[in-house]
Parts: C-alpha cells; structure tokens; sequence
C-alpha cells in the first residue's frame, strides 16, 4: 500500500492489517524510527506480537515507513541530505533549513498523511498513535496538528530538552 498525498506529491509506503472479522471503527497508526520493519517478525511476513493483538482486538494497524525510514532510504550512491555534510559552523545547515524543510517536518507531513487515510479513506472512527524510537517525537509533533487523536504513546528514545540547544540539531 502507498498513500499519495496528490496536493503536495508525498507518497507514504504502508502496511495495512485488517481483522477478518468486520473491523471495529478503531485503528491505530505504529511509527518506528526503522519503518514498518521495526514493527514486523524478523522474517518480515507478520506483525509483531503487539500489532498481532490488536487486529485480534478488531483494530485496522497502519505501518508507515516516513521519510529516511525503510523503503524512504535513498539508495547508495544517490543525492541525499545529511546534517553530517555540514561545515562545523552550521553556516549551510543554517541556510538550508531556513528555505527547506527539515527531514522532521517532512516525517511530521508523513504522519499527518497516514491519519488523513485512516480518518478519510480507512473509515476508522477513533485514532491511536503509537511511536517507537525517535519516531515518538515525530508523532508527538504530528498529533500536535492532527484532530479526532483518541489514545497516543511516544517513546522520547532519552530525548533530555533541558540538554538539547536550538542550535545542535542533534539525531532528531
């Protein structure tokens, strides 16, 4: 499944999980820092044992791979933008996030497109948000914007924002 997002091009790869049961008007939206993989068997042909659960509950599950995350890896060799590339000044980095948007605006965009599908096209009634990693801040940002969210759970991966500076841009 590829969600597209026609208005500004973004495509979302995805997994659905439906019970064969009718679904409950539930769903709920898993984003790990690693993708959908981060959320599969090692085999990589089922959920895990918690996305497992919840379709047995009658929920729909969505994975989503978002930008830099699984199938949104940009192959090796091809253009792609690292905040390692920038000079030690930040100068670039400075100049470049001021007229671009950030890898995490563009994974915020990314989740924001997979609760419109699961709202919209998905039919769920109730949205929950489940992020691992340093996807949960991703997801903490998104549901910030996002309406009708029922339940959330964010891991902050040891996010400490008395430590963090405006300007390290850090791993996030």
């Amino acid at each position: 499944l590829v969600l597209h997002d026609r208005t500004h091009g973004a495509e979302v790869p995805a997994l659905l999980f439906s019970p064969q049961c009718k679904p409950r008007a539930d769903a709920v939206l898993m984003v790990d820092e690693n993708g959908k993989q981060g959320f599969l068997n090692p085999t990589g042909d089922a959920g895990t044992r918690v996305v497992d659960e919840l379709v047995k509950s009658g929920r729909q599950v969505l994975l989503i791979d978002c930008v830099g995350t699984g199938e949104h890896i940009a192959p090796e060799g091809s253009a792609r933008r690292s905040q390692r590339e920038f000079p030690s000044d930040n100068s670039a980095c400075k100049w470049s996030f001021t007229y671009n948007r950030t890898d995490t605006a563009e994974r915020v965009y990314d989740i924001l497109c997979a609760l419109n599908y699961l709202q919209g096209a998905g039919g769920a009634r109730e949205v929950s948000v489940v992020g691992s990693g340093r996807a949960g801040l991703w997801c903490m940002l998104a549901t910030a914007f996002a309406h009708g969210i029922a339940r959330t759970a964010f891991d902050t991966a040891g996010f400490d924002t008395m430590a963090y500076a405006a300007s390290d841009f850090g791993e996030y």
